[in-house]
């Protein structure tokens, strides 16, 4: 567990007497292009959640034995479905998502109803989270969202109210992912303005900026917790980020020093999801990337280089 104090590097301030565990840009045009292409996926068990379509979400029955069918559709957007999640709530199985039409629907998916709608002057909703640090901390079901606004909004689904709103990115926000440890008190957000951010929760505080891409930042995500120090990621600390970019490149960084410790480069286009691989014997240390060049790489942390290709998709 990290005892260091990060200072924030924003105008939001954070009291000295406060100890904190952490466990140009290409145009708008392209971004809608890579984001219209790009189809998302997530999966529970033996449910996957699909966006095949514009304006529906496709529940899958997925059972290896047979043939996956589409279990339940759900409609009511009125554009493209940008991203989503999937959260258990005490019984209830809960998909958040958003979309162009600038509206966040949560839906209850054994019945396939609408459970909740936010559309609270949002801008285009390009990313939706469970929060699990209100879940953990307050068994609060909230969800996150990060839009074409420049903000990062909290949502209380009970109550249907905003909770929280952070501000500091220049332009729209592509993506965010919660840290896998501190009960997810930490957030990453990555944005249009070649900027990452690292945000307390607690105290909606921004504590870092990370800078060195020279391109849109698509994707963001946090490394686990390690146990093991022995393999700490070129001289920084086992807490890392990593992101992709329109840069083509996926980069490694120090969450403690907001330093920038490898640039990982072989992709020939857009670098449009990120992903640490668990740290298991045979992966420790890797990272996966997907890219708009049709191929996803692995990445060793330790070695800096790349380890494997996958190839196979026709399309971004």
């Amino acid at each position: 567990i990290l005892q260091k104090r990060i200072k924030s590097k924003s105008d939001e301030k954070i009291s000295s007497k406060e100890k904190i565990s952490l466990e140009k840009a290409n145009d708008w045009r392209k971004i809608q292009d890579m984001k219209n292409d790009n189809d998302k996926k997530e999966s529970n068990q033996n449910w996957q959640v699909s966006t095949p379509k514009i304006k529906q979400i496709c529940i899958l029955d997925l059972d290896l034995s047979r043939s996956a069918r589409c279990k339940r559709t759900l409609t009511g957007h009125s554009h493209v479905v940008y991203s989503m999640d999937y959260f258990t709530f005490g019984d209830e199985q809960l998909l958040a998502s958003g979309s162009r039409d600038m509206k966040i629907f949560v839906w209850n998916v054994k019945n396939g109803k609408l459970v909740q709608e936010f559309n609270d002057n949002l801008g285009i909703v390009y990313g939706v989270k469970f929060s699990p640090y209100h879940y953990y901390k307050y068994r609060q079901c909230v969800i996150c969202s990060a839009s074409h606004d420049k903000t990062i909004c909290f949502w209380d689904i009970k109550q249907k109210r905003k909770l929280q709103i952070f501000k500091g990115h220049k332009r729209e926000v592509n993506d965010i992912q919660f840290s896998p440890y501190d009960g997810g008190r930490y957030l990453c957000s990555v944005s249009a303005d070649l900027t990452i951010r690292l945000w307390d929760i607690e105290t909606s505080s921004s504590l870092q900026t990370f800078k060195g891409h020279s391109g849109v930042i698509r994707c963001v995500d946090f490394s686990f917790r390690r146990e093991n120090r022995d393999n700490v990621v070129s001289s920084g600390n086992e807490y890392t980020i990593c992101s992709g970019s329109f840069d083509s490149t996926v980069r490694v960084w120090d969450i403690e020093k907001a330093k920038e410790l490898i640039v990982f480069k072989g992709h020939e286009d857009y670098v449009l999801s990120v992903k640490y691989l668990p740290y298991e014997e045979s992966c420790n240390g890797c990272i996966c990337s997907a890219s708009r060049d049709r191929a996803i790489r692995f990445w060793d942390t330790r070695s800096k280089k790349e380890i494997h290709t996958l190839r196979g998709h026709e399309g971004a």
